[in-house]
């Protein structure tokens, strides 16, 4: 063991001699490392390094890379909805040369096949997140799940089993025990005569009356 003193505190440490070779060692803990780190700049920021990016670079494949999802990645430095390394998924590129627009970000592609690297325009349906959504729940419980709702009567396809009312606000009045008002003349609007109060045309009932 070598002995030496901390750069910041002086205090005394003992480090092996094969970490004073590599040049560590220098602090006695992990807080005086992080003052003498403070303000210190890396050599490379704010530096463009052409020679070793793109081509140039020893794990450079082309612009075309497959991520562990399964989907392929290309460089498109141009595309307007590239992420922040100027990579596009291959399976939308495709879609938007068939489409000849560039495709929405609400826009979905679905692989038929469910091979996320298969991006084939045979294989891929446009579509929208709900729907797709709905697709994959289906593929995995079983379905579609075709329901009444209790509250408005209306058929919907739920996309959880224990799903029972269509919306929130069926859900809201099942919880209230409010029933649905039938729309009037007179909702969200207020007629003033000049004694200030509302007035309402001879024969109209309103629709709150008891």
């Amino acid at each position: 063991m070598i002995k030496s003193n901390c750069l910041i505190c002086g205090k005394e440490t003992r480090n092996f001699p094969s970490r004073v070779k590599q040049g560590k060692g220098k602090y006695c803990s992990k807080e005086c490392s992080n003052i003498a780190s403070k303000g210190h700049i890396p050599w490379n920021k704010g530096k463009k390094l052409p020679h070793l990016s793109r081509e140039h670079s020893p794990t450079w494949k082309g612009g075309r890379c497959i991520r562990k999802s399964g989907y392929v990645f290309i460089k498109t430095d141009a595309h307007p909805f590239k992420n922040n390394q100027g990579y596009v998924r291959e399976h939308r590129l495709v879609m938007e040369k068939n489409l000849g627009r560039y495709l929405k970000p609400t826009e979905i592609i679905h692989h038929i096949n469910g091979v996320p690297s298969d991006n084939r325009i045979e294989n891929l349906v446009l579509t929208n997140n709900s729907k797709h959504t709905i697709h994959h729940l289906h593929k995995k419980f079983g379905g579609p799940f075709i329901k009444t709702c209790p509250i408005c009567k209306k058929q919907f396809d739920k996309k959880r089993k224990s799903a029972i009312y269509c919306s929130k606000e069926c859900w809201i009045i099942s919880k209230k025990g409010i029933k649905p008002q039938p729309t009037t003349w007179n909702k969200g609007t207020h007629i003033q005569n000049n004694s200030g109060r509302t007035h309402f045309p001879k024969g109209n009932v309103p629709w709150n009356k008891k």
